[in-house]
């Protein structure tokens, strides 16, 4: 991805994170692949829990940290060389021609989806730097949402809604996706 983008991408300091899902069958079962790099991120929410597909790639992370150091790279004030807050991303080729840290390699997992499981949330860091996973597992059996007509665009609209009013200061997205 990184090569195609270097290709029409004008800016060599234009970055990004990215989130992406495939949902299949496979012998009679149903699967989720999920693959992220940086802070976007996927949780599943099922009957009685959301589980994060996905892992934040963030500096302040000590995976990530280990990750840089042993990369020979440095974080400072919890940012890859007191600048990004993330530790991998796509685009950022300014960068990335002299910090070899800063990774395009995703995070990738494969889950299967149970009858119980009712959405996949993806969203930006300015959904999940205002709600923790139990929190939007909350969203989805509340009052509210139930009040609504219950699809996946009222949970996502919900979402980017209470994050504008928690005061997120960053960008806002969310797809949420209608399992069952």
């Amino acid at each position: 991805m990184d090569t195609e983008l270097k290709q029409i991408i004008e800016d060599d300091e234009s970055g990004c994170t990215t989130n992406l899902v495939y949902l299949c069958h496979e012998n009679d079962k149903r699967f989720v692949y999920s693959g992220n790099v940086g802070d976007s991120r996927t949780i599943i929410v099922g009957s009685s829990e959301a589980l994060r597909i996905s892992y934040d790639h963030k500096a302040k992370d000590l995976n990530e940290q280990k990750r840089v150091k042993e990369e020979k790279g440095v974080i400072l004030r919890n940012r890859l060389y007191g600048h990004l807050a993330i530790t991998r991303s796509l685009g950022d080729f300014e960068m990335k021609e002299s910090i070899t840290c800063l990774s395009n390699k995703p995070h990738i997992t494969k889950t299967e989806i149970k009858e119980s499981d009712a959405y996949i949330v993806m969203a930006s860091d300015g959904v999940w730097d205002v709600f923790e996973d139990k929190e939007v597992f909350n969203v989805t059996h509340s009052t509210e949402f139930q009040n609504l007509k219950g699809n996946d665009k009222d949970l996502a609209k919900l979402l980017v809604k209470k994050s504008v009013e928690r005061g997120s200061k960053d960008n806002i997205s969310c797809i949420a996706i209608k399992l069952n």
